[in-house]
């Protein structure tokens, strides 16, 4: 097995970790976790539905259901963990 590419890597990072400032100044993150979840599906599809793709999906749908501050920025970092993890 081999990582994702570092540069996509790094790339879905950033989009996830923006997710944070999004949310916390008011503005529409729900639909940078729109993008962020359609190319995830993306990957999904390309790599025969990875586990850990499906995982990191839900993680980052449940954020819609959060009200608290704290609880979306420590689902945000769970999120990037498991990305850091996804093995294809």
């Amino acid at each position: 097995m081999i990582l994702i590419s570092n540069y996509q890597n790094t790339r879905l990072t950033n989009q996830i970790f923006k997710l944070l400032p999004m949310y916390e100044h008011g503005e529409e993150w729900e639909k940078q976790l729109e993008t962020i979840v359609l190319e995830l599906h993306g990957y999904n599809d390309m790599f025969n539905n990875n586990a850990q793709f499906m995982i990191l999906i839900a993680k980052l749908l449940a954020l819609q259901y959060i009200e608290e501050q704290v609880s979306f920025r420590k689902v945000v970092f769970e999120a990037l963990s498991i990305l850091k993890e996804i093995k294809i």
